[in-house]
């Protein structure tokens, strides 16, 4: 099962369907060299939906895809995901940093009037399925609120998180045992900020030095 947007960062991806949004929240553009915003046109932002929601109904065995129109998006529906994937970023970012969300893009005022729908369905054996319910951009935040609700109700919700980095604020699930992680990659943002937090140190001491 493949989430190319989160893989194409070279990150591990959430756990369950909460790989979905974290897929969906990956689709933004970042990285070194910078990848495309998978959600700017509607020929990418179509492929990279029907692979997503693809392995979604795969992931829980259920023919939830049957009978659903993954091929039409408009850009009113475009702008309406970047809203939505901007606002939860801004969000996850809120939340571990203390910042005002509704300060940076369109922030949390994006998702509040919003409403989205599933269909729920029983296999004969009575296990449930969910079918995405609607056109465009309904078809994929309906089983995008799903899954936040599902991790939110699993406890794992605080766990996915937008990078400390503000130049960065890629998307990463946190696997550490405490959850204190802050970079989507130590190695890459993590020893950039140490660095010159180390620097900016050196320098703030030598001032001192060189006033006597």
């Amino acid at each position: 099962m493949t989430w190319t947007a989160t893989t194409r960062y070279g990150l591990d991806v959430a756990p369950d369907g909460l790989a979905l949004v974290h897929d969906f929240l990956s689709t933004a553009a970042a990285g070194r060299p910078r990848q495309q915003d998978l959600l700017a046109e509607p020929a990418p932002a179509i492929e990279w939906m029907r692979g997503a929601l693809t392995a979604w109904a795969q992931q829980w065995s259920a023919p939830v895809l049957d009978q659903v129109d993954l091929d039409a998006l408009t850009e009113r529906d475009l702008t309406v995901l970047r809203r939505v994937r901007d606002g939860l970023v801004d969000s996850l970012h809120a939340r571990h940093f203390d910042t005002d969300a509704s300060t940076g893009g369109d922030g949390r005022g994006g998702l509040v009037d919003l409403q989205v729908a599933l269909e729920a369905g029983f296999e004969p054996d009575g296990t449930v399925h969910f079918r995405p319910k609607g056109r465009g951009w309904k078809l994929l935040l309906g089983p995008v609120a799903l899954e936040i609700r599902r991790a939110q109700d699993a406890g794992v919700w605080p766990r996915l998180k937008s990078c400390k980095n503000d130049r960065c604020r890629g998307v990463f699930y946190d696997r550490s045992r405490n959850n204190s992680g802050v970079w989507h990659d130590v190695r890459i943002c993590g020893n950039a900020a140490n660095l010159r937090a180390s620097r900016a140190r050196r320098r703030a001491a030598a001032q001192p030095a060189r006033a006597r």
